[in-house]
């Protein structure tokens, strides 16, 4: 049997904001019985972000954040590159 943690995922949820607005997200563990909708997006391309963010991020997903978010409610997104902690095997 699979404990409870390891069912755990990881989504991100982007916080509402305008446009201009640097993207604002937090991580939110997720046990799969009560994960709400969401969108997958994966991105292992483009240069390195020079943009100020709390996570390094690729330039492509960083505008793909932007353009992403809505202006009054959160968004729901699944991000490969965050909520994959890439050293757990």
């Amino acid at each position: 049997s699979v404990s409870a943690d390891k069912r755990e995922f990881r989504l991100i949820v982007l916080k509402p904001s305008c446009m201009g607005d640097v993207p604002s997200i937090y991580i939110s563990p997720s046990s799969g019985r009560t994960t709400p909708g969401y969108t997958a997006i994966s991105y292992c391309w483009g240069e390195p972000s020079t943009e100020h963010f709390s996570h390094p991020l690729r330039t492509t997903l960083y505008h793909s954040l932007q353009d992403c978010r809505h202006a009054t409610l959160p968004t729901v997104l699944w991000i490969d590159a965050i909520c994959i902690i890439q050293t757990d095997i």
